[in-house]
């Protein structure tokens, strides 16, 4: 839920800024007001907690279905994308129950790309002076502040959307390409090692059946050496 709250932060200065900046900056890179992420429709909602929006506690990543759940309100979202930030120090006091976990970021950069400027201006200004907050059954509230700005990268332009998302599954084949290799070598190895230790039981029973056999032999000629001449 999206609650008030002073700790949340609103860099922007009074007045729609937003349509300043795109006004100059379109004829300056040629963007289009009809083109989407040339113009004022997406929404940056930075340093969002990242187990909050994940479906898998031991991979998490942000689920879109979640940002599209928690900024809907606002009006009709187009797209929704995210990027990593892993700066510990962005989190406030209030999330405490958030741990570090090796190579998996804390935080992430929320993209929120709304169909209609009616909707992107409602969720500029909505999100102001606010907060997430999240409420379990018999628990108190926890809250994780957060900052709001407005994309100028084009981040969310169709081309540069689709060649992010092309570099993300060449980069998730890529992370299951090594870990299969990692699976198989590790199933080699142990595989090695079985053998390794099926052929140290066989040398050591070999070696116990050489010492009984040797025994018996030893028994046999002392047995022949006490029998009395006639």
């Amino acid at each position: 839920a999206i609650s008030s709250g002073i700790n949340a932060e609103w860099p922007l200065r009074p007045g729609e800024e937003w349509e300043t900046y795109f006004r100059t900056i379109n004829g300056k890179r040629n963007w289009s007001e009809c083109t989407p992420g040339e113009r004022a429709d997406t929404v940056i909602i930075k340093n969002l907690p990242t187990k909050w929006f994940s479906l898998d506690a031991n991979n998490p990543k942000p689920c879109e279905r979640f940002l599209r759940d928690a900024f809907t309100l606002f009006g009709t979202i187009r797209k929704v994308d995210y990027e990593d930030c892993v700066e510990e120090g962005e989190l406030g006091d209030d999330i405490t129950s958030l741990t570090s976990q090796f190579g998996i970021p804390l935080t992430f950069n929320a993209y929120i790309q709304y169909q209609n400027y009616t909707s992107f201006k409602a969720a500029m200004s909505g999100l102001k002076g606010k907060q997430l907050m999240r409420l379990f059954p018999g628990q108190k509230p926890t809250f994780s502040p957060f900052v709001v700005d407005y994309d100028r990268t084009g981040f969310m332009t169709d081309k540069i959307h689709k060649a992010r998302k092309i570099e993300r599954e060449r980069a998730a084949e890529e992370a299951k390409r090594k870990h299969e290799a990692y699976m198989k070598q590790q199933s080699e190895l142990m595989a090695k090692q079985i053998e390794k230790q099926k052929r140290k039981r066989r040398k050591l029973e070999e070696k116990k059946m050489a010492a009984k056999k040797s025994k018996k032999e030893k028994s046999t000629d002392c047995d022949s050496a006490l029998i009395p001449l006639l």
